[in-house]
């Protein structure tokens, strides 16, 4: 065939082409007035694109820009999809465009008006799922899932770290929480070694704390922890002890914390040089003054423990023994 032939035919596939375009474009337009007549005049003609226009843009995607088998199979579904959509709307308008020779089925109408609606949203929707099949947004959405799966796997060792360490940080909480409460029980504001619980008559709670006035050189006679850091309750098994010839003398005992303490009191005011309330081996109340002790330990004495001979009286700086 000559290159003329080529070209000539060549030529009029084209012409044929358009004209048959145009012309099946019009009845579309056509139609769609009829069937939307209350829309601008311009939209007809943009809904071409869903159909005619349609069916040649997604063609000449799906030959030239398609990449991978997502993308290429939505661009050549969406050209055969179009071209069914033109031939429902160019029926329709031939038919029921006012032709009176052929009798349209009853349904055509009611088709052709749901087909518009179709047709548009079915478009849009492979708009979508042609970007979504592009290789780079399918490259980025692997690697999102990759990211999700290590974030659902960091999710689940958090939990699974928490049950494996969950006692070891219980103990830690419980640990930071009681030494709190230990600061706020023994906080000693005036500095005399004293906790200002003991000396407010305000309880210590789980204790009854009687407020009394502290005399020179006494302790604080007090039910609920005293300076001794000793557990007192009103009743109990109490020693009035005395100090004499170096060693302690027990001179009475009591059934009632303050009826020992009024003795004790007594004593030391009528010129006893120290006394002591003991109950068990703990030390409840003292009076005295440490340097007329014969014997004096070289180091504090546990608390709740019997010393090997006399002790100080007070100590202007007490240690927590509880943790």
């Amino acid at each position: 065939m000559s290159e003329i032939g080529k070209t000539l035919s060549k030529f009029l596939f084209y012409a044929v082409a358009i004209v048959l375009l145009a012309w099946t474009a019009s009845l579309t337009v056509a139609f769609i007035t009829a069937a939307l007549p209350n829309m601008a005049w311009y939209v007809p003609y943009l809904a071409l694109v869903a159909f005619d226009g349609g069916m040649i843009a997604w063609l000449f995607v799906f030959l030239k820009y398609a990449q991978g088998t997502m993308q290429r199979a939505v661009s050549i579904a969406l050209t055969a999809f179009d071209f069914l959509g033109v031939a429902l709307l160019v029926i329709a308008e031939i038919l029921l465009g006012g032709q009176n020779i052929a009798e349209a089925p009853a349904a055509l109408g009611t088709w052709a008006i749901w087909g518009i609606g179709i047709w548009t949203v079915v478009n849009v929707a492979g708009v979508l799922l042609f970007h979504i099949g592009d290789p780079d947004a399918q490259v980025q959405m692997s690697i999102q899932n990759e990211k999700d799966a290590i974030f659902r796997g960091a999710l689940a060792n958090l939990g699974s770290r928490r049950v494996e360490n969950s006692k070891a940080l219980a103990d830690t909480l419980g640990a930071r929480m009681y030494d709190a409460m230990l600061a706020e029980l023994f906080v000693d504001r005036n500095g005399d070694g004293i906790p200002d619980a003991l000396q407010s008559g305000q309880a210590v709670p789980g204790h009854v704390i009687a407020s009394q006035t502290q005399q020179p050189g006494r302790a604080m006679a007090a039910t609920g922890a005293n300076a001794n850091r000793t557990t007192i309750t009103p009743d109990g098994d109490y020693s009035l002890q005395i100090l004499a010839n170096g060693r302690w003398v027990t001179a009475i005992k009591y059934s009632h914390y303050d009826d020992a303490v009024k003795d004790a009191n007594e004593r030391y005011d009528e010129g006893e040089t120290a006394v002591r309330i003991k109950n068990g081996n703990a030390i409840a109340y003292e009076l005295g003054n440490d340097v007329n002790y014969s014997q004096r330990p070289s180091a504090p004495r546990p608390f709740g423990l019997e010393e090997s001979g006399p002790r100080p009286l007070s100590s202007n700086t007490p240690e927590f023994p509880y943790r």
